[in-house]
């Protein structure tokens, strides 16, 4: 039995949460490598975030191949403001 071809709409919606689960885990292997000095739950994370691809392939998705930046609504949105860690940025 095959599953349905997958929209590409719900594919770019499933491209941007993997990137965003990857930069949640890589946030959380720099405070187990920098602040904790845990090199074990560093590396666990870090496996964590390399398997997100492999798992992904598993599912037989191709959420890259479903980037359309030119009409994506949100690519040219950028909020102006100064922060504590530098000036104000495009």
């Amino acid at each position: 039995m095959s599953l349905p071809e997958t929209p590409p709409q719900t594919l770019r919606i499933i491209d941007a949460t993997l990137n965003r689960i990857a930069e949640g885990l890589r946030v959380r292997e720099d405070i187990a490598r920098f602040s904790l000095n845990d090199a074990d739950l560093s590396r666990t994370l870090q496996s964590l975030r390399h398997e997100l691809i492999p798992g992904n392939a598993a599912l037989n998705l191709k959420p890259v191949a479903a980037r359309d930046p030119e009409a994506d609504a949100g690519a040219n949105s950028r909020i102006v403001r100064e922060g504590t860690y530098g000036p104000a940025y495009p």
